[in-house]
């Protein structure tokens, strides 16, 4: 990765491998020091960082305790960035965001919501393993303008698709356009059409600037 975030990222990455939260807060302290934007510290460190510890779980050099310890650090700090992301504005625009049923992986969705609010987005963020029966129910009752629906395991996109077909058959898609994120589509973009879904987009910026984009037509 050459970019003038790469010594963040490596050193943030470190920090992860040996679980210290506070050598990652440290990281991070020092990206803001420099000025750093909050939004690409999560794009281009805490994002990366985070598929990185995934391909090291899949290749069996981090535990799933590994694993989750490094998730939790990475969204606590991603907490304490949180005032970075106050809104300027309202857009008058709607989000439905959740993870699939049984996907217990939410960092990526989380950052979602923080651009999408910074954006003046409304977003009703469901968390993790929300059931597809529900989570249309309620983007239904609720008239938003776009759902999203994230995956980081490739063993939950068949959910995806199955949430998208039950969206059809309630007359939901044809109103509500549905972006699809995680690991699985940033590997392989086009399963998002494959599932029915409107759209994918690889991180949370350009998923902000596809939705509106898209709305704006």
């Amino acid at each position: 990765m050459n970019t003038p975030l790469e010594p963040y990222y490596s050193d943030y990455l470190a920090a992860l491998r040996e679980g210290s939260g506070r050598m990652a807060s440290q990281v991070v302290e020092r990206a803001l020091t420099a000025n750093t934007p909050a939004d690409e510290l999560y794009m281009r460190v805490f994002q990366l960082a985070q598929w990185e510890v995934g391909r090291m779980w899949q290749r069996n050099e981090f535990t799933v305790a590994q694993e989750h310890l490094a998730t939790a650090i990475t969204e606590r700090l991603m907490s304490e960035l949180r005032p970075y992301f106050k809104p300027k504005h309202d857009r008058g625009r709607t989000l439905m965001l959740g993870c699939a049923a049984r996907e217990l992986h939410m960092v990526g969705a989380k950052m979602l919501v923080d651009f999408f609010e910074a954006d003046g987005w409304t977003v009703y963020y469901l968390g993790v393993a929300t059931p597809s029966a529900d989570f249309l129910d309620l983007a239904g009752r609720y008239h938003v303008d776009m759902m999203g629906v994230s995956s980081a395991m490739y063993y939950h996109v068949p959910i995806i698709r199955d949430l998208i077909a039950q969206s059809r058959a309630a007359g939901l898609a044809d109103e509500i356009p549905i972006m699809v994120g995680g690991f699985p589509f940033n590997l392989k973009p086009e399963m998002a059409e494959q599932v029915g879904a409107t759209f994918t987009a690889p991180n949370a910026a350009e998923a902000l600037a596809a939705a509106n984009a898209w709305l704006d037509r």
